[in-house]
């Protein structure tokens, strides 16, 4: 029976147990041994050979201890040497690594989803007014744990479900989200076949067919149409062919992976053609889009085509103008449309696969490039000559720097923006500066464009700098940087830090960074893109925690503290300052605005913050009642709540959001420290720093920093000087009293003299009168002090001025002296 001496041998030996496990896993995959066991016996003598476990030292290859590293799941420290290319570990080391490691997660392997639609096969058969289809799908419903029947959506509402079946039985159908959805609380690999009719329109080509359908990876697509003439168009089909079958076209195709399903039918259809020619009145919507170097026009022809049918039409196109694209109703392409040059004219062809009559519409896009000499462009607009009568209206829109002005225009108008047509406003992406109005053609419009210079835009912006320093009564200083940014072009941020200072950890986004040196000696942090959230641009965090040096602090003195300064304008900052508590601060200067606490002597006073590690649970239970706006919670929450509060007089910086926000920040950076002290690590300059468990915290705050070099300096003094200086100064008052006694009596008697001769005063003074001017007297000087004793003050005055007999006892007396006057007054008349 072996025996193991150490956690370490146990350890070494189960991975040489499972190596081998491995490696005889190999043969036992051959057919020929697969119902073996195979068996390995090694005495212990060997084992302990193989290990090397009588040696004091373990050597490793550098990818064997990246490996050992990598399966702690944390940054350890671990001290070692180098010997002839291999990793040194004394056998206390290869302990304590090992202790870290950590079992290899495992995680189950988890299905893509509830269900898989694998195939999915449409046949279908056409007549004039609807469409009848056969589906198919192949169905995988995975094993998942959940409440609920999986939901699996077929087809969408807009169809005539017949019947549906799961593996040739009736299954649960319902209606949700406008899909018809199949629930079920089997298994495993199904058959789901469904039979519907959907509305198609044969007679109104070239679009017959649209279908949504549910995306799957092969999807078969066969339908038979009632046409032998027509050329198929299906945009989805990667493969499709045709075949002709009696009256019908059998197409077969093969679909992309796609959520819908368009059928097009370019044929013509054999009608009576009317003895009249037909009628076409035309109005024209015209946004004219100016860009850098040309002008691009958007023409929307609205046709009311009466008497007869057409099939196409033809459109003058102006001089200079080239055609882009020519898209139908619904803004779907028109690829047949054709141009050519008939007397001096380029004239635009559109076909519309078929007789069309009533309203078309579609539209025309073409573009004319000007050349940068070239300041003046003209637009004599599309027209069509086969017309009885043609309106339109024009609006412009600038998508570029340049300026737009009329300088000549011809059987044109210029109409106010408000009496522009709703549907050629929503035509622009951009608001229109200009609209234009005309009646008939032809007409002349000459625009003069200005270009101007393009001023480079801001493409990246840091919006909150949260900043956290620490700094020890040894001269160092460790700080946590916490930009929120956004970013749409910018490579790397360049970030001017202390000399001498090291950078500990980069994190950007969440991820772990390597940060560079240029030549000017700045930080080079990466950046990434920011991510777009519809219109906006989504921020990230960039979390920079460096350390430097300086000299220690005397028992009085002086000390001045970089901020961080960025090469990219920072909209607001909050910066925490974590000050030894065995000093006194007399005076915080710098270029920072200071909160309400770090103002005036108040820091010599002892006014500051004590911000205690130990007490985080507090702070975060306070944190979550400033948050939450709770107005009822224990004496010692509100007390919490309002040592964590800031004040700042000039800045916006005292917006609940912020200081919430910088307090987190704080609380974090607390817990960061503690979670290191208490692991106890070894190893690195981060954990070898004793790092304190309290200090006196000051908040500064800056708006709009650009280019900007922010200090904090500030005079200080150990607390026991600053007791000695009060204790001499009071000693000295005495010896100054006990020197100047005779004077200092005398003063006092003639105090006492003045006093007593003001005797009428004092007695005024004891009066309800007296007593009102000494309330308002204090109300006024309260009001800059206390305003709960400001309340106090007012409410007594007010009580006394309006109910005297319940505040003053000479109110009652009086009151009754005034009566007993009264009543002997009038006994004397009697």
């Amino acid at each position: 029976m072996v025996k193991f001496k150490s956690l370490a041998g146990v350890i070494a030996f189960f991975l040489v147990f499972f190596s081998l496990l491995s490696v005889l896993s190999l043969y036992a995959e051959e057919p020929e041994t697969s119902k073996e066991s195979s068996e390995v016996r090694i005495s212990w003598e060997e084992f302990k050979k193989l290990l090397k476990m009588d040696t004091d030292e373990v050597k490793l290859s550098w990818d064997e201890f990246k490996k050992l590293l990598a399966q702690t799941g944390q940054d350890v420290k671990i001290e070692y040497n180098i010997q002839n290319g291999m990793v040194v570990l004394s056998r206390e080391q290869f302990k304590a690594l090992l202790e870290k490691m950590k079992k290899p997660d495992i995680s189950p392997i988890t299905p893509p989803g509830d269900y898989l639609i694998t195939k999915a096969e449409y046949n279908g058969v056409m007549d004039e007014n609807s469409t009848t289809f056969n589906v198919t799908f192949d169905l995988e419903i995975f094993k998942k744990d959940r409440k609920d029947y999986p939901k699996i959506p077929l087809m969408p509402q807009g169809v005539a479900l017949r019947d549906i079946k799961l593996d040739g039985s009736s299954t649960l159908v319902m209606v949700e989200s406008g899909w018809y959805v199949l629930t079920t609380e089997k298994l495993g690999q199904h058959k789901v076949t469904l039979s519907f009719s959907i509305k198609s329109e044969l007679n109104k080509g070239p679009d017959v067919l649209n279908l949504i359908i549910p995306r799957t990876a092969i999807t078969l697509f066969n339908i038979d149409v009632p046409l032998t003439d027509a050329r198929v168009e299906i945009p989805q089909a990667k493969y499709m062919t045709v075949s002709r079958r009696g009256r019908y076209s059998s197409i077969r195709a093969v679909l992309s992976t796609t959520s819908n399903v368009s059928l097009k039918l370019h044929r013509t259809v054999v009608k009576k053609k009317k003895s009249v020619p037909a009628k076409i009145y035309t109005e024209v919507m015209n946004l004219l889009s100016i860009e850098d170097n040309a002008l691009r026009v958007t023409s929307r022809f609205k046709l009311n085509v009466l008497q007869n049918s057409i099939s196409s039409v033809k459109v003058n196109i102006p001089e200079g103008y080239s055609v882009l694209y020519v898209q139908g109703d619904n803004y779907q392409e028109i690829r047949d449309w054709s141009t050519e040059t008939a007397n001096g004219k380029n004239v635009l062809t559109v076909p519309f696969g078929g007789e069309k009559e009533g309203t078309v519409t579609f539209t025309v896009t073409g573009e004319k490039i000007f050349t940068e000499d070239e300041n003046e462009i003209d637009f004599n607009g599309f027209q069509v000559p086969q017309s009885v009568r043609e309106t339109g209206f024009l609006g412009i829109e600038k998508k570029s720097a340049a300026e737009a002005e009329i300088v000549a225009n011809e059987d044109i108008d210029v109409v106010d923006i408000q009496e522009l047509p709703f549907e050629l406003v929503n035509m622009s992406t951009k608001p229109l500066i200009l609209g234009l109005r005309y009646l008939r053609h032809p007409f002349s419009l000459i625009l003069k464009i200005t270009k101007h210079e393009e001023l480079p835009m801001v493409n990246t912006v840091i919006d909150n700098a949260s900043v956290m320093s620490v700094l020890l009564a040894e001269g160092k200083v460790i700080s946590r940087v916490v930009y929120t940014m956004r970013n749409t072009g910018k490579q790397f941020l360049e970030l001017s830090l202390p000399e001498n200072s090291e950078i500990w950890s980069l994190y950007v986004d969440g991820k772990r960074e390597i940060p560079s040196k240029n030549k000017e000696g700045k930080f080079m942090i990466p950046l990434i893109r920011s991510r777009m959230t519809g219109e906006n641009i989504a921020a990230f965090e960039v979390d920079i925690l460096y350390y430097y040096k300086n000299k220690s602090l005397p028992i009085l003195g002086s000390k001045k503290i970089l901020f961080p300064k960025a090469d990219v304008v920072i909209s607001k900052m909050l910066w925490s300052c974590y000050l030894p508590l065995e000093y006194r601060y007399v005076h915080f200067g710098g270029n920072v605005e200071k909160e309400d606490i770090a103002t005036g002597i108040r820091p010599l006073l002892g006014g500051g913050r004590v911000f205690t590690y130990a007490k985080v649970g507090g702070y975060e239970q306070a944190l979550e009642s400033w948050e939450n706006q709770e107005g009822f919670e224990d004496e010692k929450i509100q007390k919490t709540k309002k040592m964590l509060q800031s004040n700042f007089r000039l800045s916006s910086m005292n917006q609940q959001a912020d200081l919430m926000n910088q307090v987190k920040q704080e609380i974090g950076f607390a817990e960061n420290v503690k979670r290191v002290r208490d692991t106890g690590v070894s190893g690195g300059a981060l954990f070898r720093i004793e790092v304190p468990t309290s200090g006196q915290l000051y908040r500064f705050a800056k708006t709009v920093v650009e280019d900007e070099q922010l200090f904090l300096d500030f005079q200080y003094t150990k607390g026991w000087i600053y007791t000695l200086i009060k204790t001499l100064f009071f000693l000295l008052i005495l010896y100054l009293v006990y020197r100047m006694r005779g004077k200092v009596r005398i003063l006092c008697l003639k105090a006492k003299n003045f006093v007593c001769s003001q005797k009428s005063f004092w007695l005024k003074l004891k009066t309800p009168d007296g007593i009102k001017a000494l309330l308002a007297l204090g109300a006024f000087i309260f009001f800059f002090l206390s305003k709960f004793l400001f309340v106090v003050f007012v409410l007594i005055f007010l009580l006394g001025w309006l109910k005297p007999e319940w505040v003053f006892r000479e109110g009652v007396k009086s009151k009754a002296t005034k009566n007993i006057k009264k009543k002997r007054k009038t006994s004397k008349k009697e």
